[in-house]
């Protein structure tokens, strides 16, 4: 479910220009910023509507999974 991320954030979640990198990002921090771009509360133009493709479940294995990459 990751790989789609890395279309934007870059291969491995490092980024390769203005998106900003999101491997090795805190877990909780990266479960807490999905869920806020879920919920609305966190203001975003696309961030939103992939926010919106996955469950809480999804989101913290994502989490956990960035968090890993160094």
């Amino acid at each position: 479910i990751a790989s789609t991320c890395m279309s934007c954030h870059g291969p491995g979640g490092h980024s390769q220009g203005a998106v900003p990198s999101i491997a090795g990002l805190d877990k909780d921090y990266f479960a807490k910023s999905m869920k806020d771009f879920k919920a609305g509360t966190r203001p975003a133009s696309i961030m939103k509507r992939h926010a919106n493709g996955y469950t809480d479940a999804e989101i913290d294995a994502m989490a956990a999974y960035f968090a890993s990459l160094k």
